[in-house]
């Protein structure tokens, strides 16, 4: 059965702020190894910061901070870091990007969350939205407990496009459908060429620039 699907990058597109480096601040402070995790984790964050490494390496690094911490424990910290996360309206949803989200529920289309996030952080937002599906980062798990390692390829780059394209063929659906993509930086790019509408959040001049020249609409951003 093929259907009318749009699917919304997350961290700088429906929200103002990266989910994951939010979170990990959160475990820091609320988790029983927290002064192991915050001085890997403040590496972490400068590495991001500086930009010297690829993105799939430092999703690898993030991951692996996880390492031998319970699956349930995670999931309800995650809950918890979204609750207090969402009583902060400066930091909170792009407002313009949840309005296009909530039409394209309003036309009847599904709304997947592509992100190079995992479960923890993301469900929690795709409940509060009201959004079925997350193509995520899978974390590999035994008897509860994370490895710290993927189970399959990060939903990042070519990864987001390779994930998309999986959803959709389990649904005999194909890109020329009526297909939506929503995104903000040029690591997005993959995913947006694959959608027969991509739509560029505003905020990175390189890929505003090359929106521009393929005739793409650009989604200006308005915090709520």
């Amino acid at each position: 059965m093929s259907g009318c699907y749009a699917f919304f990058d997350v961290d700088g597109t429906l929200i103002n702020y990266t989910s994951m480096l939010s979170f990990l601040e959160f475990v820091e402070l609320n988790d029983g190894r927290r002064l192991k995790l915050r001085r890997v984790g403040a590496g972490l964050q400068l590495r991001w910061l500086r930009r010297w490494a690829s993105r799939e390496y430092l999703n690898r690094c993030y991951y692996r901070l996880y390492a031998g911490r319970s699956v349930a424990r995670i999931t309800e910290l995650g809950e918890r870091w979204f609750a207090e996360r969402h009583c902060r309206p400066a930091q909170r949803f792009n407002d313009n990007v949840v309005e296009r989200l909530r039409w394209h529920q309003k036309e009847g289309h599904e709304v997947v969350f592509v992100s190079g996030g995992f479960e923890a952080c993301l469900r929690p937002i795709a409940t509060f939205l009201g959004v079925r599906h997350v193509l995520c980062c899978q974390m590999a798990h035994s008897r509860g407990v994370f490895s710290g390692e993927l189970s399959q390829p990060a939903t990042i780059g070519a990864g987001k496009a390779l994930a998309m394209e999986r959803f959709l063929r389990e649904r005999h659906s194909a890109p020329d459908d009526c297909l939506y993509a929503y995104g903000d930086h040029p690591s997005d790019l993959a995913m947006l060429g694959l959608a027969r509408h991509p739509v560029v959040v505003a905020g990175h001049a390189g890929l505003e620039r090359y929106a521009s020249e393929h005739q793409w609409p650009i989604l200006q951003r308005e915090m709520l």
